[in-house]
């Protein structure tokens, strides 16, 4: 991956950071620690773990199954954010998020089916409304 790429994928997760604190009035940063280091998701905020990705190609599949073997036991739920140029964010979670009220008790794990196991797609509107249940537990 060249730097430009690498570039618009760090202001993406930036970008992204930005708008759910501006959202649901709480710290998050970017993971970069775990990322240089061991792999890991971009963002985690118990009980998610989420995956970011900024590029113009979508690759679902492929970032889906990322994101689920980014979870851990604190951030069970794996998200995957993603948004093309001049488009809105739209955000991949297991369905379950939006079923259940409190979701804290994840069956995903390391070893998480890729799709089509039960994922839905959604807006920013609602995946901010999802992540502030999510959150407060």
């Amino acid at each position: 991956m060249g730097r430009a790429a690498k570039d618009k994928g760090k202001r993406g997760e930036q970008e992204l950071a930005r708008k759910i604190r501006e959202q649901l009035g709480i710290e998050v940063s970017r993971n970069w620690q775990a990322q240089a280091h061991a792999g890991g998701a971009d963002i985690y905020l118990p009980p998610c773990a989420i995956e970011i990705k900024r590029q113009e190609q979508l690759q679902l599949q492929a970032w889906w199954r990322q994101a689920c073997r980014q979870v851990t036991d604190d951030c069970p739920i794996p998200v995957l954010a993603f948004r093309q140029s001049r488009r809105p964010w739209r955000f991949l979670l297991p369905a379950k998020c939006l079923l259940k009220r409190r979701f804290l008790k994840a069956q995903v794990g390391e070893q998480a089916p890729p799709p089509p196991y039960a994922v839905i797609e959604v807006e920013d509107v609602l995946f901010y409304n999802i992540l502030s249940v999510l959150v407060s537990g």
